[in-house]
């Protein structure tokens, strides 16, 4: 049997840890698994790579924020179908708001007369054919820790609020100074 702390994923300290020595070694072993930890979160933000037709920029009224916070509104309708590749929209709140602040991670567009559950308001108009023609289902909401007002996406990037939609693959300067798995997650 070896003279040797034992060290676990779940038992940090040494057996014996009276002595300075055994103090450091443990805090070099913390070390390592906290950039382990680092490596790991870096290797999940892959998975957020902004290509193509996989992210859009659309626009939002401003009285439906708090309704999708709150999961009251768990779908978004629009009477256009986003591509295939689509997998996220990212949020622009129009007046009196005027920011990009959020991003959802959707599924694809249910299409009128398919049906989506009738969990709230919106989704009955839906399913009754009072509402856009397709659904997105809001899977995770993120809130942009600093969300870009009108005048910045216009001097920083070029980006005009969208009358229907844009991709975010256009402007490459935001999707790198934007990285989704470094926002903050609502749901």
């Amino acid at each position: 049997m070896s003279d040797q702390p034992a060290f676990g994923k779940s038992n940090l300290s040494p057996i014996n840890s009276g002595s300075s020595a055994d103090k450091r070694k443990n805090s070099n072993i913390t070390r390592k698994d906290d950039d382990r930890e680092k490596a790991n979160q870096k290797k999940q933000k892959l998975e957020y790579v902004v290509s193509g037709k996989s992210d859009i920029i659309v626009s939002l009224n401003d009285k439906w924020v708090l309704p999708i916070i709150e999961r009251e509104k768990t779908h978004e309708f629009r009477k256009w179908k986003a591509d295939i590749e689509t997998k996220r929209m990212w949020i622009y709140v129009n007046r009196p708001v005027s920011k990009l602040m959020y991003i959802f991670e959707i599924d694809h567009p249910v299409e009128y007369p398919n049906q989506i559950p009738e969990d709230n308001i919106h989704n009955r108009l839906f399913n009754q054919g009072k509402k856009s023609s397709f659904a997105y289902r809001i899977k995770h909401l993120y809130k942009l820790d600093s969300p870009i007002d009108a005048k910045m996406l216009k001097r920083d990037y070029c980006i005009h609020p969208p009358q229907k939609f844009t991709y975010v693959s256009r402007y490459p300067q935001l999707a790198n100074d934007i990285i989704i798995g470094e926002q903050t997650k609502l749901f």
